[in-house]
């Protein structure tokens, strides 16, 4: 598995440029391309489509997005690559649940299968938030009083 000191360096000497360059010009452009080349479309009719096929072609369409693309370090402006090995060495290795909150507020998110019985699972929020903290708060606040989101 990589070590975060390479990734680290990784990030110091990657390619520099913009974060909006990097969404615009590669993040924009490798979806667009790996979208058409797996057949993969949102359908609104069926939001959380139950097929196998298109599992497999958005699962390929990851992995070839992650070499691809790479991953954008805002601290350093530059682009961070991965092998395809490198990608699917850290998927051997995850362990398959992300552990979040604790007490009646704790929840264990795992993977959901295309032909799965269990209920999905919602998530909502911003991520990393560079802004105001009033307005975090706030965000953070409304969101969870949204009684699906986990």
């Amino acid at each position: 598995m990589i070590r975060m000191s390479e990734i680290c360096q990784r990030a110091e000497a990657g390619q520099k440029m913009t974060q909006a360059q990097f969404d615009l010009d590669v993040v924009f452009a490798a979806a667009e391309k790996l979208c058409e080349k797996y057949d993969i479309r949102y359908d609104p009719k069926t939001p959380v489509p139950f097929d196998d096929d298109l599992a497999d072609r958005v699962y390929q369409a990851a992995i070839d997005f992650v070499e691809e693309v790479g991953v954008y370090c805002v601290d350093t402006s530059a682009v961070i690559r991965f092998t395809r090995e490198e990608a699917l060495d850290a998927i051997a290795c995850s362990p398959g649940v992300c552990v979040m909150g604790e007490g009646k507020d704790r929840f264990e998110w795992r993977p959901r299968r295309p032909d799965s019985a269990d209920p999905h699972w919602y998530h909502v929020g911003s991520g990393i938030v560079n802004t105001d903290e009033r307005i975090v708060f706030n965000l953070v606040r409304d969101y969870a009083n949204i009684r699906q989101a986990k």
